[in-house]
């Protein structure tokens, strides 16, 4: 959700459009105080045109990469959830649903079992992994049944890279994350993507490599690290803001009769 580079050309464009556009006022006003119908349309065709751009650079997403502890994790959303899987019964599953979150496979396999529990960011009595069998997944599929605004997880055991990606609810990519290599670190290394609109996610890499995933966290609202990018509304109270600056402007010039 970072501010693209050209969004802040449009915004620098926008301001020097408005010096313009007390100029054009002044010289073209048949009456002082009276704005032509032109220069109400280009007001509009300029706003609505920094809107679609404040819409397009708000899909974006980031990543996120943090050694922490579970506790740690959930303080980076609002509310918080986190699925453990301390409650799901050993075994292979074809899929498997907790709460807002279904988990499912390219081989439609899912071990859940407390292999190496307390190693390889671990915790509690479960997690989801792959294995060293003919039915190791390459490609893990979480779907939510809402949009969120981030997720992460407990990243374990990885020997090659995995990627990571987020989509929207039109499957749209929103980011992708290269994951770290974490070996036998037992770190708490966390790892997640968030932006606005997030839906679904996979998680790919090699089957035979031997990785874990464990307390999935998430929630509507991120506010962990890399949070502080102005959301969408913020973006609209500044244009609005610069609005009503550039209408005392053109009131100011129009009473000291001074064209800009």
């Amino acid at each position: 959700m970072k501010p693209s580079v050209q969004m802040t050309w449009l915004l620098i464009a926008n301001c020097l459009t408005g010096r313009r556009m007390i100029a054009f006022y002044h010289t073209f006003s048949p009456k002082q105080g009276e704005v032509p119908v032109r220069i109400v349309t280009w007001m509009i065709a300029a706003i609505a045109a920094f809107g679609v751009q404040v819409t397009l650079s708000a899909a974006n997403a980031s990543t996120l990469y943090v050694q922490t502890t579970p506790a740690g994790a959930q303080s980076y959303f609002s509310p918080a959830n986190t699925l453990t899987f301390d409650a799901v019964a050993p075994g292979v599953y074809s899929s498997l649903t907790q709460g807002v979150l279904t988990f499912t496979s390219d081989t439609g396999a899912l071990h859940v079992d407390g292999a190496y529990i307390g190693q390889y960011n671990n915790f509690g009595v479960n997690s989801v992994h792959s294995c060293y069998c003919n039915d190791s997944f390459s490609k893990l599929f979480f779907n939510f049944s809402q949009p969120l605004q981030g997720f992460g997880f407990f990243w374990g055991a990885s020997d090659s890279q995995w990627t990571l990606t987020a989509y929207d609810a039109a499957h749209n990519v929103l980011d992708s994350f290269l994951l770290p290599i974490t070996h036998a670190s037992n770190a708490g290394d966390f790892v997640g993507i968030f932006g606005s609109g997030i839906v679904s996610a996979t998680l790919s890499g090699p089957s035979s490599d031997y990785v874990f995933v464990d307390n999935v966290t998430f929630g509507t609202h991120y506010i962990g690290p890399g949070s502080t990018v102005p959301e969408p509304a913020a973006w609209a109270l500044m244009v609005a803001g610069f609005g009503l600056v550039g209408s005392a402007l053109r009131r100011r010039a129009g009473l000291g009769n001074v064209v800009a």
